[in-house]
């Protein structure tokens, strides 16, 4: 009895897992294992075995706020979503639709990692809000995210990946805006090509600055 049931259980738990493996299995094909792996993490928040020796070459390259800042595809897939499925003129119950399928979809394949659902939770929340035409301040939103999610995931207040993305994301929130009008000013959208492009760089570059002084002390 017992032999002939076990298929049968290993089968269901296949079932369950179909989505999620099917999404990694088509977007991770053909990458090199060390790529894989990042992309895992990235992308989806899975660490496997090689985690490990990937994310300390980030740390020792200084660069330990690209892992802490993961997440920023959801963003992008929103933006692409509503730019292709909804029109000017569409309802606001189509394009609500729209953003609460995406974000579902990317719950089912992604795991429960603090980068990810932080970033699954503000953007969705920010994109609702545009569409009713509300304003949302992101720096206490970022604090009812952090605080939402201690209260689901207790022990993970002392992990490296906790701290570092809601530190990171604070500071770009809170110290990069100061930082750009003191070296940049303010800006200029009717300003030429050249200067516009300059300034972008700039900005990048501070961006990446800012975020790694927050990050290297952790």
């Amino acid at each position: 009895f017992y032999v002939i049931n076990k298929p049968t259980k290993i089968y269901n738990k296949e079932q369950t897992n179909t989505i999620q493996d099917s999404v990694k299995k088509n977007l991770l094909r053909g990458l090199k294992p060390e790529q894989r792996t990042l992309a895992n993490a990235l992308f989806f928040g899975d660490r496997d075995i090689g985690w490990k020796q990937i994310s300390e070459t980030f740390r020792s390259a200084g660069m330990s706020h690209i892992l802490a800042i993961s997440g920023l595809h959801v963003g992008l897939m929103l933006f692409i979503s509503l730019f292709l499925l909804t029109r000017e003129s569409s309802g606001l119950v189509w394009r609500t639709t729209v953003v609460s399928g995406i974000v579902f979809f990317i719950l089912l394949t992604v795991e429960t990692r603090a980068p990810i659902l932080r970033s699954i939770l503000m953007i969705s929340i920010i994109t609702l809000f545009s569409l009713f035409k509300l304003r949302c301040n992101p720096v206490g939103l970022l604090g009812c995210v952090a605080l939402l999610f201690l209260f689901v995931y207790p022990k993970d207040a002392g992990t490296t990946t906790y701290q570092l993305t809601f530190i990171v994301v604070a500071s770009l929130l809170v110290l990069l805006p100061q930082i750009q009008w003191r070296i940049l000013g303010p800006s200029d959208p009717n300003g030429k090509i050249k200067w516009l492009m300059l300034r972008w760089f700039a900005t990048l570059w501070i961006t990446g600055a800012c975020a790694w002084s927050v990050s290297a002390p952790i």
